[in-house]
């Protein structure tokens, strides 16, 4: 009797591997650089294990031909060739995908299970002009100063991250952002934007009185 459980836990053991080993195989079978794609997903099961919550998620993003999948702006780390690997926290919230004159991307994980999904290819698209929208607002300063000499950037945010850490992974490069001119009057008022949230920072050149350097 005893024999004979044991038996059909090996012959269920055996049966459930091949789906086990399947779960990252699709997107590595895609991955241009293996071993630095396993090496993501090593680094993102560490992450989960260090925090005793979570799960890893492998997938790859695609955008349109000349553009640069690694810079799509994500919470994790993404490989020249679009592959990616991150520790998730739960499977609630979505993980948000978002580039400058792209439509906006929410990979939705509710429904799927096991501890290392794969999420498939993520394809993102570019806007048409007619989508793109303005971004307006007004630049005012504290002194007196000429608001044209303030420089104002904008890039993509893509919001709230869900991870075991609540942080993002490092990146060794990110999307030049887009620097928006500013009026004499201080008014910011340009077109061809993402309907998406963008982070600004500025500077202020001036220059300083004499003997207060």
């Amino acid at each position: 009797m005893h024999l004979h459980k044991l038996a059909s836990a090996l012959l269920l053991a055996l049966a459930l591997a091949p789906s086990i080993v399947a779960a990252q195989e699709a997107t590595m079978q895609r991955a241009r650089d293996k071993q630095a794609l396993q090496r993501l997903i090593d680094k993102a099961k560490d992450g989960v294990s260090r925090y005793k919550a979570g799960r890893v998620i492998v997938g790859q993003v695609v955008v349109e031909e000349g553009d640069d999948p690694a810079l799509v702006e994500s919470q994790m780390f993404i490989l020249d060739d679009g592959t990616f690997a991150s520790p998730i926290l739960d499977l609630n919230r979505p993980i948000r995908f978002r580039m400058h004159q792209y439509a906006p991307y929410d990979l939705e994980l509710v429904g799927k299970s096991g501890d290392l999904i794969d999420v498939g290819v993520i394809k993102m698209k570019s806007l048409p002009d007619r989508q793109l929208v303005p971004i307006k607002g007004r630049v005012i300063l504290e002194d007196s100063g000429d608001p044209k000499k303030v420089e104002v950037s904008l890039s993509v945010d893509y919001g709230a991250v869900n991870s075991p850490s609540n942080g993002s992974e490092p990146r060794l490069r990110w999307s030049e952002p887009v620097v928006v001119p500013v009026s004499s009057h201080g008014q910011i008022d340009l077109g061809g934007f993402s309907p998406v949230e963008y982070s600004a920072l500025s500077q202020h050149q001036f220059i300083l009185p004499k003997g207060s350097e």
